[in-house]
């Protein structure tokens, strides 16, 4: 039953399935529209007018993460309001499970609940070496090459902050595609972000939520 309710945890109730799958990134829009605009000010200041740009590009840049934060937080609410009939992702994830365990006639047993949890501990610990080996790899590999490209960037073009501006105004562009396919096709986060120990812990969670209501 473990396995049954990793691979519904993985599907029908990850956060991928419940809020991002549920996303219009066209909403976002705006954001995008607004960094470019923000780039193409801070150019011409810069070029044009040669006044000092560094305080305006810092707020230009601060006001681009707000506006980014106000529209996710937007597209977030809608979600919930519209297509989550007025629940949050745990609401809809406690709903998700509390069905299963009805299927499985267990939902009134405290009992079979509380083996229930036990079983899933103990996948959880079985998965938990690979799951910070995994992770362990994974930023044996990343940090040395962001370390390496921040470097080579800050010592090729440290005059020239214009062109620094740009290649991380670039950099964070091709970080948000990357996020967008990842939600999408499920790889990076399944199986780096929220692997399978993480859910069975998470699983682990909810079972208690639902047994201290019924004891």
């Amino acid at each position: 039953m473990a396995d049954k309710l990793l691979k519904l945890y993985k599907k029908d109730l990850s956060l991928l399935h419940i809020m991002f799958k549920k996303m219009k990134w066209q909403g976002f829009k705006r954001s995008i529209i607004f960094l470019v605009s923000c780039i193409i000010l801070i150019i011409l200041i810069k070029y044009n007018f040669k006044s000092e740009w560094s305080n305006i590009s810092f707020i230009s840049l601060i006001m681009c993460f707000l506006v980014s934060l106000r529209d996710l937080t937007l597209e977030r609410d809608r979600i919930i309001e519209s297509d989550n009939n007025g629940k949050n992702y745990y609401q809809v994830r406690i709903e998700g499970l509390r069905k299963f365990l009805r299927n499985e006639s267990i939902d009134t047993d405290p009992k079979k609940i509380e083996l229930l949890i036990k079983l899933v501990e103990k996948q959880a610990e079985e998965q938990k070496v690979s799951f910070f080996v995994g992770r362990g790899i994974l930023l044996t590999v990343l940090l040395p090459i962001i370390s390496a490209t921040y470097t080579n960037i800050l010592n090729k073009y440290t005059d020239d902050l214009t062109t620094v501006l740009i290649i991380f105004s670039i950099l964070l562009i091709v970080i948000l595609c990357i996020f967008i396919y990842a939600t999408l096709f499920r790889f990076i986060y399944d199986d780096f972000i929220n692997g399978d120990y993480q859910r069975y812990k998470t699983i682990a969670n909810d079972l208690r939520e639902l047994h201290f209501k019924l004891i």
